[in-house]
């Protein structure tokens, strides 16, 4: 008896005395029952044990070529019946058993005693068993002799997937049967490894029909495209199947130029595999060379066809369907119009960008939105006098958008252009320049942004404030704020901007914390002493200078205490305040350096006082959209006082009524403007502005005015 009969048949004995034995011999005493649905059934069972179900792997292969038929209902989204025979059920259950059964299926499959039937279903299951067991057996039988085992053998090496097969399966190509060449084809296609590729490539000329067949649909799998010149001749064959595989191939593999005139007379054409094998390798054209013959097709081609050819010619991105999408916009089909706004948006050229901004106007929403999108992606330096154009003559519209555009505009952005943009009598664009000038971190643009804030809507102050932030890295809604840390930015470059961002947003508010030096100065002294004992307990090091002040105070408890924070600053035992001061006489500058070095500010008291004088006037209530008179434009005609009370009539002296607000470097802020030496405000010129004071003359009189005086 066969050894392996024999395991199997002891396996049986021993499970027979155990729930699933009796199970088990269940099932086979059904498996040899007349009424084929038992046996089906039978089978199903037997199947659902998996390895448990070994001891049957012998009757299942003498059922392997079992005929019959059982009508099962299939269900789902849709009801329906179909016909399998036993064969199948008994080829579902030896696969869930898996390796078990390779052995007997290989020997199964060699034995010339079975039927053909039989021995080929038995290799069909070699190839749904994972693993390399069965590798060399089904190597030999696609290679053998015998010509019916070959081509299942090929299928099951392909289901399997496994590498170790690709070398013999491309000595297999150079076969002189043709059968086998077609064979290794269908296996190297299954298995996927796309270095099979250049060696199939070459049988797409092969003289088999079936070869040329089995080739394309392979290299079709693989998606090697180097194989497209090769494919294209196929597409002129005369066997019809050659035709359908090969124009399927170029779903995966693209489609050169050289194919697009054939394709698309398949895709007009009768045969419907052949048709939608060919709109599928439509839709996936990008070769620049295809636009031409693509845009000859648009002429005569039906509107379902002509819209896969407007998506192939928008895959090329050639400049030569620039006028072909142009005419697109102008047409009354919606769906061409959107197509071709974004077949404009791939292609890198100041044309295009021109087309697009025109396409701003169309009366369809998603045509204007395709186009703004496409539009601000735009990067290439070409485009830019095109865009500067626009933001001098354009539409609303195309202003906001070109002003968008320009920080994105690779080494061509124009912070001028922004900058002019600001009086723009349109809100948007001047929010969108706001933005732009943000993301562009212009320094000088900080003040023209800053005005902004008295004549904002919400809209604008949002753009006004996170512009600010990206200039300043960091965040505040308050104008004031805004100005001091600009001031602090201005005096100590020196110092990393992010220090003092940091300060400003750790702190409720930038000025809440420089009136808490003020008051350490000049403050009660109950508050005084609470802010010494706050610093002596954080011994933070930026205290120095404002403590250092405090050793000359009239109240001598304060000029004690200050002496034992400062001590405790810089970590230097206190005995008394003369030893202190001895101390800190002969060291005073090595650590003021260290703070330098280590990025801590040094503040200067002048300089807080300084600050906390900076103010601006209130905001005006927000101005709607559609208010066609600013409050700046009403101050500038004398509607309005800027000091609530002033009048903007000359006195007698015919000297108009002048507020100094603020000094922030070489910039005064005079009545809610900014100014600098020789601008004029009312007539009157800004000759000199000094640390503490500006000097104004109107004809021969000067006048000289220091912050909060008016003239």
């Amino acid at each position: 008896m066969n050894p392996l009969l024999s395991a199997f048949m002891i396996g049986c004995f021993f499970l027979t005395t155990t729930g699933v034995g009796k199970d088990l011999q269940q099932e086979l005493e059904r498996l040899r029952n007349k009424d084929a649905v038992v046996r089906y059934k039978a089978a199903g069972a037997l199947g659902d044990m998996g390895e448990q179900a070994a001891p049957a792997i012998p009757d299942l292969i003498d059922h392997l070529d079992d005929a019959g038929g059982v009508m099962v209902c299939i269900t789902g989204a849709f009801s329906a019946t179909s016909t399998e025979s036993v064969s199948d059920a008994v080829q579902h259950a030896l696969a869930k058993i898996g390796k078990p059964a390779i052995p007997l299926l290989i020997q199964a499959a060699e034995s010339p005693n079975h039927s053909g039937s039989l021995r080929q279903n038995a290799i069909e299951i070699l190839g749904r068993i994972p693993g390399d067991e069965a590798i060399p057996s089904l190597l030999k039988w696609a290679d053998g002799s015998e010509v019916n085992l070959r081509r299942p053998a090929c299928l099951a090496l392909g289901n399997l997937k496994n590498r170790r097969a690709i070398p013999q399966l491309l000595q297999l190509l150079k076969r002189d049967e043709a059968d086998i060449r077609a064979n290794a084809a269908i296996s190297l296609g299954m298995i996927g490894d796309a270095s099979a590729g250049e060696h199939l490539a070459p049988l797409l000329r092969d003289s088999n029909i079936e070869v040329r067949r089995r080739t394309a649909a392979a290299v079709g799998r693989l998606a090697y495209q180097p194989a497209a010149a090769e494919l294209v001749p196929l597409l002129d064959d005369n066997d019809l199947d050659i035709r359908q595989k090969a124009a399927s191939a170029f779903q995966q593999i693209k489609a050169p130029a050289a194919a697009v005139s054939k394709l698309v007379e398949f895709a007009r054409g009768n045969d419907k595999i052949l048709r939608h094998n060919s709109e599928e390798a439509l839709r996936r054209v990008n070769d620049p060379a295809a636009a031409k013959p693509l845009i000859a097709a648009m002429s005569y081609a039906s509107p379902g066809l002509k819209k896969i050819l407007i998506m192939a010619l928008e895959n090329t991105r050639s400049v030569e369907a620039i006028e072909p999408f142009r005419e697109l916009l102008n047409s009354p089909e919606l769906d061409f119009r959107r197509m071709a706004a974004i077949g404009l948006s791939h292609i890198a050229d100041p044309q295009a960008a021109a087309i697009l901004f025109q396409a701003l106007r169309d009366e369809d929403k998603t045509v204007q939105n395709i186009a703004e999108h496409a539009l601000v992606k735009m990067t290439d330096p070409a485009i830019r006098d095109t865009v500067m154009e626009i933001m001098k003559s354009g539409s609303s519209r195309e202003r906001e958008v070109a002003a968008r555009m320009l920080p994105n505009l690779r080494n061509s952005s124009n912070p001028a252009a922004l900058l002019e943009s600001l009086k723009d009598p349109d809100e948007n664009v001047r929010a969108m320049a706001i933005r732009s000038l943000g993301q562009l971190r212009c320094q000088e643009a900080f003040f023209p942004i800053i005005e902004q804030y008295l004549n904002a809507n919400q809209n604008t102050g949002l753009e006004i404030t996170c512009a600010l932030s990206h200039l300043t890295e960091a965040y505040t809604k308050d104008p004031q704020e805004w100005l001091s840390w600009w001031e602090w930015k201005k005096r100590h470059p020196q110092l990393p901007i992010n220090r003092g961002a940091k300060l400003l947003n750790e702190m409720s508010s930038a000025r809440t914390f420089l009136k808490n030096l003020v008051t350490l100065a000049d403050g009660p002294e109950n508050k005084r002493q609470h802010i010494l004992a706050d610093i002596a307990k954080s011994r933070d090091k930026e205290w120095l200078l404002p403590l250092e002040s405090l050793l000359s105070d009239r109240n001598p408890e304060i000029r004690e205490n200050a002496a034992q924070t400062m001590a405790a600053v810089v970590g230097h035992p206190f005995k008394d305040i003369n030893e202190w001061e001895k101390w800190w006489k002969q060291n005073r500058g090595c650590v003021l350096k260290q703070n330098q070095a280590e990025g801590l500010p040094i503040w200067d008291m002048a300089l807080v006082r300084r600050i906390l004088t900076l103010s601006l006037p209130p905001a005006p209530p927000l101005i709607p959209l559609t208010t066609k008179h600013s409050a700046t434009k009403k101050r500038s005609a004398g509607e309005s006082k800027p000091d609530g009370n002033a009048s903007s009539e000359a006195s007698s002296s015919g000297w108009p009524s002048l507020k100094l607000e603020a000094l922030l470097g070489d910039t005064a802020i005079i009545n809610g403007k900014t100014a600098r030496a020789g601008d004029k405000i009312k007539g009157v010129t800004v000759v000199e502005i000094g640390e503490d004071h500006i000097k104004l003359q109107r004809g021969e009189e000067t006048r000289t005015l220091r912050v909060g005086e008016k003239s």
